[in-house]
C-alpha cells in the first residue's frame, strides 16, 4: 500500500524564524494530542550530531531550524525562509520550508507518518490542524499512488482530502485508499 502523507502549501510569505517556530509547535503539539506515536520527534542541531529529541515549544523547535543558505559563500538567505526536518523512531517524517518569500518558492509542510495504522478521523484531525496552524492555501491527505494515478504531480490536484483557503474539507471517495473494513488504513 502506498503511504499517505499530509501536506499544506502557500505562496510567498514573509515571517521570521521565531513566527516558524511557533507555527510548527502548535501543529506539532496537535498532531501529539491527535495521535501519541506522533509526539516524540528527533532532529540534527549539527551536522554529524546524533538526533536529539525536540522539544515540542517554540523555542524548543527554534533550536532546530534551519537557514537557507547559498550555494557559494554559505550566506543566509532570509528571502527562502526556514527549514525543519525531524523523525520519530518509527520512521515518521516532517519536513517544512516556512517564511519563504521569493516568488519561486513555496512553503511547505508534509508529514509522513509511517508503520502504523491512522484512523480516517485522526488524518481529518492533523488536516484540520494545519489548516489552523498555517493557513495555507491547500491542505491535502494524498500519496503518490493517488497522484500517479490522477497524472499529475501536484498534491492539491489528487487528494483523499483536501481543503482549499475558505472552503469546506472536501473529500473524494474515488481516490480513497482501500482500508481494512474497520475505517482505519494501513500505510
Amino acid at each position: 500500500m502506498s503511504s499517505l502523507f499530509l501536506g499544506a502549501y502557500w505562496k510567498a510569505r514573509a515571517e521570521d524564524a521565531a513566527a516558524a517556530a511557533a507555527r510548527l509547535a502548535v501543529f506539532l503539539g496537535a498532531v501529539a494530542r491527535i495521535d501519541a506515536r506522533l509526539a516524540r520527534w528527533f532532529s540534527v542541531v549539527t551536522t554529524g550530531s546524533a538526533g536529539e529529541v525536540v522539544p515540542l515549544t517554540p523555542e524548543g523547535i527554534m533550536a532546530h531550524l534551519q537557514t537557507q543558505k547559498t550555494d557559494a559563500g554559505g550566506h543566509p538567505m532570509p528571502t527562502l525562509g526556514v527549514r525543519f526536518h525531524a523523525w520519530t523512531e518509527a520512521y515518521s517524517t516532517i519536513d517544512a520550508t516556512v517564511g519563504a518569500y521569493s516568488p519561486r518558492i513555496r512553503n511547505a509542510v508534509v508529514l509522513q507518518p509511517e508503520g502504523h495504522t491512522v484512523q480516517d478521523s485522526a488524518w481529518r484531525q492533523m488536516l484540520q490542524a494545519a489548516v489552523d496552524a498555517f493557513d495555507p492555501d491547500d491542505a491535502v491527505v494524498s500519496s503518490v499512488a493517488i497522484m500517479k494515478s490522477a497524472g499529475t504531480t501536484r498534491p492539491s490536484e489528487a487528494a483523499w482530502l483536501s481543503r482549499a483557503r475558505g472552503a469546506e474539507l472536501r473529500e473524494d471517495e474515488t481516490r480513497l485508499r482501500s482500508g481494512n473494513g474497520d475505517g482505519s488504513n494501513r500505510i
